[in-house]
């Protein structure tokens, strides 16, 4: 009865995102309570649509908010001849012919073994419900089959179609509850394409400092954005002390 008592005080604790665990005496109703409370933070009860009418509905909710994002994120045709005129002018970086292999080669299973390693755990998984720490206890049960998928996307040329789905929620930012531009989507995907994008991503940070300019000094791996902070600072002393 302890254990199964221990393991719901845990359930809870993870869904209710609680930033602490509790020493001594266990008290499941608290972390009961800020389970609900989340819930409640993330539930969208009611919106306003563009014309001002309000909809509290579930499904009135849900085809708004389908609506919304699919106008948002829908692609306008565009000119391509423009698009090729431009990049055949720029002088592009190129990978050289090691390089290319490096990124382009059949995923290892030592890669992948890395990967599932450095995967942090307590995370929210995809709609399949695994989490890393299933594939760090099974990986030696679950490697085999698991390469021979990497495999066959490689052979076909694309992932299998469980690993493209994901599962998109909103999350609030600021502002009045009732509007849509207040929500940001994200998507929550299976922990098999994460491994996958991790091996990708390791790969490509490994080529990319010599394909990508100095002066973007953020998202690459050993630089840092407060350089350019630091470049402004001494353009402006420059300028001052030259009168320019």
């Amino acid at each position: 009865m302890n254990d199964i008592y221990t393991r719901e005080i845990k359930g809870a604790q993870i869904r209710s995102k609680a930033s602490f665990i509790e020493k001594g005496e266990m008290s499941i109703r608290y972390f009961k309570d800020l389970e609900k409370i989340h819930q409640v933070n993330n539930t969208i009860e009611s919106l306003q649509k563009e014309n001002g009418d309000f909809i509290c509905g579930h499904e009135e909710i849900l085809n708004e908010c389908t609506k919304y994002y699919k106008d948002l994120y829908t692609s306008q045709e565009i000119d391509m001849n423009s698009i090729d005129d431009n990049v055949d002018s720029t002088v592009l970086p190129k990978l050289s012919d090691d390089q290319t292999l490096l990124c382009d080669k059949e995923i290892t299973e030592q890669e992948l073994f890395e990967a599932i390693t450095k995967l942090k755990c307590n995370k929210t998984p995809g709609l399949d419900g695994l989490t890393p720490e299933f594939y760090q206890k099974h990986w030696s049960t679950i490697k085999h089959p698991f390469m021979c998928m990497i495999k066959e996307a490689y052979i076909n040329g694309i992932l299998p179609n469980t690993l493209n789905q994901s599962l998109i929620t909103l999350i609030f930012k600021k502002g009045d509850r009732h509007l849509l531009k207040n929500y940001r989507p994200i998507s929550i995907s299976n922990y098999d394409y994460k491994i996958v994008a991790f091996v990708l991503a390791n790969r490509l940070q490994q080529v990319i400092k010599t394909i990508v300019h100095t002066d973007q000094s953020a998202y690459i791996k050993g630089r840092n954005i407060g350089v350019n902070a630091r470049y402004i600072v001494d353009f402006y002393e420059y300028c001052e002390k030259n009168e320019i």
